[in-house]
């Protein structure tokens, strides 16, 4: 699989949780459990794709905060029982826009 393949990916994953969780309050989001395990399940496929980007990808890319995504799917693959869902709302709401725009503008 090539970095072009995981970044669509990255792009396919952000753009499912947008359109699942648009239009929802934080509120909306918390106690629905079927957006959230939804939206966790392509955050997990995006952090696995970003985690295997070559170095070269990231080095080329060094704006984007590759290791805070990694660190993130360290947090959500290995203590999914420990998950904050604030902090996945906070990623959803504030993060993944931002990713999706850096991604866009290289």
């Amino acid at each position: 699989m090539t970095d072009q393949d995981r970044l669509d990916h990255i792009v396919e994953s952000i753009d499912r949780v947008a359109r699942m969780a648009k239009g929802l309050s934080k509120e909306a989001f918390l106690s629905d459990e079927t957006v959230k395990y939804a939206c966790y399940a392509n955050l997990v496929i995006l952090s696995e794709a970003v985690a295997r980007l070559s170095k070269e990808f990231k080095q080329k890319y060094e704006n984007i905060e590759w290791d805070l995504i990694v660190g993130f799917r360290n947090v959500i693959i290995h203590e999914y029982f420990r998950v904050d869902w604030n902090i996945v709302w906070d990623v959803i709401d504030e993060n993944l826009p931002k990713l999706k725009k850096q991604l866009e503008l290289n």
